[in-house]
């Protein structure tokens, strides 16, 4: 388990050659896509204990700060941004930025060093308001330019997120000895269920890939450019707090939980919107080493 989760960059890179060259599986796979996501999120909520969450609000005003960046004002500014570029980047940027922090947020945080509680409570709270959010953003900026079904949309996202939630949270109290035994295998089953993913949501994109390799590429670069970004306009959001808490708020701000939204792509976007966000996994698999390296060299802001 523990080298599926170390080799994490590696088995994406090979589930997209797998799905470009051996395409057949994703028809076997395709009618799970949104089960598998649901299993998933069953998964990592189950690690999450919403008492230490509700005990971990002690800033309301940093975490609202927080959320209306993340949730709204970042997404907005990123699709007003790109869309100078390209309307189908903007569109697939801003999806990608209106995502919930990365359910794996509070792992990441720790792994550089930052405030693990922050990082918990605004990640489960993000989930919960996501399912809005994502439908009043694109409301408000597409509402007049793509024909979305936004009633749909947020039915999908509440099934995703509110049913593996309640049901994880209901069974943990009795089964919390098993949960403590095998929770180490979880973030393993949690990156094969994404690779399912992925592989049967790749299959609608194989010759937009295989055609346009070049541009795939610059997409690939503009999202480095996003998590570079959002990494650090994430560490000065909350500029008056302390080092711990900016390395909390940047890792949420760039590590989004863009497998939630790649399913939705998938469902109710165009192929091109849903190839961005899968692209996406190319920088959050490989910038978390270079932020910890900055922030080794820079240790005073």
């Amino acid at each position: 388990m523990k080298q599926i989760e170390k080799y994490f960059g590696f088995i994406f890179l090979a589930t997209l050659a797998l799905a470009l060259f051996l395409p057949w599986g994703t028809t076997v796979f395709k009618p799970y896509v949104v089960p598998a996501l649901m299993l998933m999120m069953f998964f990592s909520f189950i690690k999450i204990d919403i008492k230490e969450v509700v005990e971990n609000i002690k800033k309301p005003f940093l975490i609202s700060f927080l959320c209306l960046f993340y949730l709204f004002l970042i997404p907005v500014a990123v699709y007003y941004t790109f869309t100078l570029i390209s309307p189908t980047l903007g569109i697939g940027l801003a999806l990608l930025a209106a995502a919930p922090p990365a359910i794996a947020s509070p792992a990441l945080t720790n792994i550089v060093k930052g405030n693990t509680a922050l990082s918990l409570t605004v990640t489960f709270i993000t989930h919960l308001l996501a399912p809005f959010s994502i439908v009043i953003v694109f409301y408000l900026l597409t509402a007049t330019t793509l024909e979305l079904d936004f009633v749909s949309i947020l039915k999908s996202l509440l099934i995703i997120i509110l049913i593996p939630l309640v049901i994880s949270q209901i069974i943990k109290p009795y089964i919390k000895d098993f949960v403590k035994k095998t929770q180490h295998t979880y973030t393993a089953i949690t990156i094969l269920l994404i690779v399912i993913i992925v592989y049967s949501v790749l299959r609608d994109q194989k010759d937009l890939i295989l055609s346009n390799p070049l541009e795939n590429l610059v997409i690939v670069l503009w999202l480095y450019v996003l998590h570079i970004a959002t990494h650090i306009i994430g560490y000065f959001l909350p500029f008056w707090r302390k080092r711990d808490e900016k390395i909390s708020s940047s890792v949420m701000a760039t590590y989004k939980n863009a497998i939630l939204v790649l399913v939705i792509a998938y469902k109710f976007f165009s192929p091109e919107i849903a190839l961005i966000i899968v692209l996406s996994e190319i920088p959050f698999a490989t910038l978390l080493a270079p932020f910890r390296y900055v922030l080794k060299i820079v240790k005073k802001v």
